[in-house]
């Protein structure tokens, strides 16, 4: 299997998004993440630095943090890099609102860059079976409304 089929179709959308605007405003970026794949000997944030070299990001605008396990630890693993700066959120369209709320700690101004969204938008009801892809979706929409309660009852 080749290195890039091995990535989740939102990382790759939040890595590509990352690399584009880095290019184009010359800013860095804060790859985070450490140990947490199915592999406990491949590091995140090793992976996806290595992707945004392939795609030709300069190193000197990569900005390497090997740690977090979790959306709250990768901030508080960053929080040195974003104290009283400005930054730009790339994230899954469902994770921008609790993602923010972390940094919003830190942060003197958060732009949000969405990215994987699960819906075309449209909210015209209909009846029909549920697909497995609905179901898939179903279940990121849990998981995420589990983790903003965590979030809420936790701070």
């Amino acid at each position: 299997m080749s290195e890039i089929s091995r990535w989740s179709h939102c990382s790759l959308q939040r890595l590509v998004q990352a690399s584009k605007l880095s290019k184009q405003l010359n800013k860095p970026i804060l790859v985070t993440g450490g140990n947490f794949l199915h592999d406990p000997d491949i590091n995140y944030s090793q992976k996806a630095y290595d992707l945004l070299v392939d795609l030709g990001v300069s190193r000197k605008n990569l900005i390497f943090v090997a740690e977090g396990t979790d959306t709250a630890s990768e901030v508080e693993s960053i929080k040195s890099y974003i104290t009283k700066k400005n930054v730009i959120l790339i994230t899954s369209a469902t994770h921008v609102k609790r993602a923010s709320l972390l940094l919003s700690e830190y942060c003197n101004e958060i732009n949000t860059f969405p990215v994987d969204f699960h819906s075309s938008g449209s909210l015209t009801p209909y009846f029909k079976m549920p697909s497995v892809s609905a179901m898939g979706r179903v279940e990121i929409a849990m998981y995420e409304y589990g983790a903003r309660i965590k979030y809420f009852l936790l701070n």
